[in-house]
């Protein structure tokens, strides 16, 4: 059984550029618990700083709706579910002595 976990979106810290700018390196500790800050320039979001660990969470999303995107992709990943499902899998050792 799978279940999907949704957390509440929290707001991102807006900062003008001009603070980016005279305090960068003090910045990574006021990224708070979204993770993120908005630098703006002239009130208007110009670039985020974004936490590893976050960004690496953004790669990932972005990974796997190109993924669902590609009906090919899509398909084969459907298709390796099912086999787990069904226990038609290939033990790491098998694998590892086929391809080395």
């Amino acid at each position: 059984m799978h279940r999907m976990v949704y957390t509440m979106a929290r707001m991102p810290q807006y900062l003008p550029i001009t603070k980016v700018r005279q305090q960068l390196l003090g910045l990574a500790a006021e990224l708070g618990e979204d993770g993120r800050i908005v630098v703006t320039r002239n009130g208007r979001p110009v670039f985020d700083i974004v936490q590893h660990e976050r960004l690496e969470e953004l790669e990932s999303l972005v990974e796997t709706a190109e993924i669902i995107a590609d009906p090919d992709m899509a398909a084969a990943l459907r298709r390796g579910m099912d086999d787990a499902r069904r226990g038609d899998v290939v033990d790491w050792d098998t694998v590892r002595g086929e391809f080395g």
